[in-house]
């Protein structure tokens, strides 16, 4: 296998290290059963990671930076497995990518989707231990739950909600409880700072959680339609678009469904 190496200058320690993402690649390409996928490796030039389709090849690529963890590449590969076991390639790769759609939206949307991957990946034995320890949605919660700093905006407020939320329908809290209290702990403080960073925004958690609870219903689903009719729910409970906006908004990210 070889690094396709865009213009980019690195140092020896980092081109080890993308050698190193790429073999835990293809390796976990082979236990979530993507045999039959083409996939290339790549640097990205951006400053994380991410997963294209190149529709004209067949070919997907993924492009890694030298500071992502173990756990980066596979959730990559976890797009593409989801969007197997669902049978809708969307899940993988955006319906278009342009400037009608709203960054905050997509935000949200991407945030959903991941925990989708996230849950079928730790399925796969090893990979739990994977999550936990390098998902970045761990690196705050691993300090007791406390939490520092004014969130970006609503979106960014939200997403954190939602993240962590989910998180911990995600972690085995019978088998790792001080993570889970930890989660639970900065989830409890993120939802005070966020609503006295923003004292006049009138915050609906409590009727958003029990929304959030039917991710226990439909985690295991290869219903794609499923899956996206849940976002909808979502997005029409956080009230950031109207909701005409986001149907027109799905539509474009989600076609053919």
């Amino acid at each position: 296998m070889s690094m396709k190496i865009r213009p980019i200058i690195l140092n020896s320690e980092q081109k080890n290290r993308l050698e190193d993402l790429e073999e835990i690649l293809f390796k976990y390409k082979e236990i979530l059963g993507l045999e039959n996928e083409n996939i290339e490796v790549g640097i990205s030039a951006k400053s994380n990671a991410f997963l294209h389709w190149y529709e004209e090849k067949k070919t997907w690529g993924i492009y890694l930076i030298p500071t992502d963890n173990h756990f980066t590449p596979i959730h990559e590969l976890g797009h593409i497995y989801l969007a197997k076991k669902t049978n809708y390639p969307y899940f993988a790769r955006s319906g278009i990518r342009s400037h009608k759609i709203f960054e905050g939206l997509r935000l949200i949307v991407n945030h959903l989707v991941d925990c989708f991957v996230d849950y079928n990946l730790i399925q796969f034995e090893g990979l739990y231990k994977l999550y936990v320890e390098d998902a970045h949605i761990w690196r705050d919660a691993k300090k007791k739950g406390k939490i520092k700093g004014k969130p970006i905006d609503l979106v960014h407020s939200y997403k954190t909600i939602i993240g962590y939320y989910l998180s911990l329908k995600i972690i085995d809290k019978e088998n790792d409880r001080r993570n889970f209290i930890d989660i639970k702990n900065y989830l409890k403080n993120a939802k005070q700072l966020i609503k006295t960073s923003f004292p006049n925004k009138r915050f609906n958690f409590q009727s958003l959680e029990p929304k959030l609870d039917f991710f226990d219903e439909i985690k295991d689903t290869k219903d794609a339609k499923m899956i996206i009719k849940f976002f909808y729910s979502i997005l029409y409970e956080i009230s950031l678009w109207k909701e005409n906006e986001i149907q027109k908004q799905m539509k474009l990210l989600f076609p053919n469904l």
